[in-house]
């Protein structure tokens, strides 16, 4: 178990390192082809998406993951039947809500680009459950070359539209042509079924009571992470959006890759060992978190003192500003790693409530302190409401593993010395090559 632990980390973070290393060169190359206000704009739309896409969430792709039926036809029929009505009303929603959400912010452009990305919506819902299939199986290396072979497809149109437009409506056109070779891909798998429509009313009733606690967590999940963009495109305007969203994609390097090894291997890993022996689950729970952390963390402590640098050489002048904002939002990155794993083995065990109960708390914290360290510092008392977001989760993920045996003071302890060990390795270097320390 703990050799499939390892070579699907490794084949995760390799496969996300990729794509983001792919993604990296499109943005960098689409800054210089557009303008900031242009990915403020697709910000906006991405939320409104993303709103929805959480908002519906009811767990079809964790339920195949966890069930013990996760490998039945009826089953998986059901889940994609369920997924492709999903999507329609998804698309449905988007259209109605494109003209408002032009209205609002004051951008008549929104109206057509939503009406465009609404149906990637429509596609996504008639992706075939392979996907998920692979997930339960653990393949990630099938997964990671799906996924580089997606996001090469998207730049690559995204790109070429972008070279011959200039315009923002490339990001749109670029995703949708992605959605399109997801779809196709997704069903060309061999994977030992095809999916057809279905309705077996107890799956249905199983998803739907597994997935009452992570609806719940979607919708506090998507105010949570994306109520800052909201906030900030509305206060400050769209360029500011723009750079804002350049410190984001930078933080979440390894922010990222974090997420996908707990979501693509952790967890599932951790619901077969407690369907076949949850005795050994405190072991390999601690395992994985010394392995998580001690890559991590010392890598989240050099990019938290050295992000800056990487945004001045690598984006023009106009970006400047988000070296700044990426120094803050790196710490948020740093204890996001340490809890995401918590989060994970609880709902691996079924305790799915305690994913809701973090992405309620990471709201709160966002409405509340958004605005009000907005109106005390302005931006930067913005962001670092967001950074601290993620604090008051600790105080209910933590005891709740306590309480099951999977907590160890001294893990704890010595991840925020990882941490602190990157953070002073950094400072080294940033002293090194500036003749400063901060």
């Amino acid at each position: 178990m703990r050799r499939l632990l390892l070579e699907n980390s490794v084949y995760e973070v390799l496969g996300y390192g990729v794509s983001q290393a792919l993604r990296l060169g499109s943005n960098l190359v689409l800054t210089r082809l557009l303008f900031p206000e242009a990915f403020g704009i697709m910000v906006i739309c991405n939320i409104v998406l993303f709103g929805l896409t959480m908002l519906s969430d009811v767990g079809i792709v964790q339920s195949v993951i966890q069930n013990r039926r996760g490998d039945d036809q009826d089953f998986l029929d059901t889940a994609w039947t369920l997924q492709a009505v999903r999507g329609a009303v998804l698309c449905g929603l988007t259209f109605a809500m494109a003209w408002p959400a032009a209205q609002f912010y004051e951008e008549p452009v929104l109206t057509g680009l939503l009406m465009v990305a609404g149906v990637q919506l429509l596609i996504a819902g008639f992706e075939s459950t392979s996907f998920f299939t692979l997930r339960r199986r653990v393949e990630s290396l099938k997964l990671a070359i799906i996924e580089i072979g997606v996001h090469a497809a998207t730049i690559l149109a995204t790109v070429s539209i972008a070279y011959q437009w200039r315009s923002v409506w490339a990001l749109v056109f670029g995703a949708f042509v992605g959605s399109v070779v997801r779809l196709v891909w997704s069903h060309a798998i061999r994977i030992g079924y095809r999916n057809h429509f279905a309705w077996d009313a107890s799956v249905r009733a199983e998803i739907l009571a597994f997935g009452r606690w992570i609806f719940g967590s979607s919708v506090a999940s998507f105010l949570s992470t994306r109520a800052d963009r909201l906030m900030l495109g509305r206060l400050l305007g769209m360029s500011i959006l723009g750079v804002y969203s350049i410190a984001l994609i930078v933080s979440e390097f390894t922010g990222g890759a974090v997420s996908k090894v707990v979501s693509g291997v952790f967890y599932p890993i951790f619901a077969r060992v407690h369907n076949e022996d949850p005795a050994r689950l405190a072991e390999e729970y601690d395992h994985a978190r010394m392995r998580l952390d001690g890559v991590a963390l010392p890598a989240l402590g050099l990019l938290a003192m050295l992000g800056d640098f990487a945004i001045e050489l690598l984006w023009d002048p106009r970006y400047a500003e988000g070296g700044w904002m990426l120094r803050i939002l790196v710490i948020r990155v740093a204890i996001a790693a340490i809890i995401l794993p918590c989060e994970a083995c609880l709902v691996a065990i079924g305790e799915s409530r305690f994913g809701f109960i973090r992405s309620v708390l990471l709201m709160l914290a966002i409405v509340i302190g958004v605005p009000l360290g907005y109106s005390i510092a302005g931006a930067e008392g913005l962001v670092w409401a967001v950074t601290l977001s993620e604090i008051p989760a600790i105080f209910v993920l933590w005891p709740a593993v306590a309480r099951r045996g999977y907590f160890r003071v001294r893990r704890e302890i010595f991840a925020v010395l990882l941490f602190g060990a990157g953070i002073l390795l950094g400072s080294l270097i940033r002293y090194a090559l500036t003749g400063a320390w901060t």
